[in-house]
């Protein structure tokens, strides 16, 4: 009688156990082709109109999105800022009326942010390797895939 109890207690256990793994959710395919790195080529815009790169600021930008939602940068590969992130679906007044954003959120206690950055951009793929992300219309970075 012992034994029968145990083996059930012992199943209960492992259901309960195995129950609560969280399998992976399917990435749609914006997401998909935004995994990976990126290196930063240059950024446009804003109140000046004007374009900075790696040359012109003397630093180099690499960003990273992974699979399991986490937006890393890199300022001369020394790691800077890590933040959750998901990609959003919204609505734009310019066609194509349908955009995708990446929506960046700090988690309190386990990511820094060490400047000023702006929680939402709308994606922008230009060809298989090239992003382009951008706060609105105003001001965009674009970057290419990093193999």
């Amino acid at each position: 009688m012992k034994n029968s109890n145990l083996l059930y207690l012992s199943f209960l256990l492992c259901l309960y156990l195995l129950s609560g793994c969280k399998k992976d959710e399917p990435l749609n395919p914006i997401q998909e082709k935004l995994l990976g790195s990126w290196e930063w080529i240059e950024s446009s815009g804003g109140f000046t109109g004007g374009t900075s790169s790696p040359s012109s600021e003397g630093y180099t930008i690499r960003i990273e999105f992974t699979r399991e939602g986490r937006y890393k940068e890199y300022r001369n590969n020394k790691q800077t800022t890590v933040l959750k992130y998901s990609v959003v679906e919204g609505a734009s007044t310019f066609p194509p009326n349908k955009t995708f954003q990446v929506k960046k959120v700090i988690e309190s206690g386990i990511f820094q942010k060490e400047e000023n950055y702006p929680d939402q951009e709308t994606i922008d793929f230009r060809g298989e390797d090239t992003l382009g992300l951008s706060e609105g219309r105003a001001y965009g970075s674009s970057y290419v895939r990093i193999k």
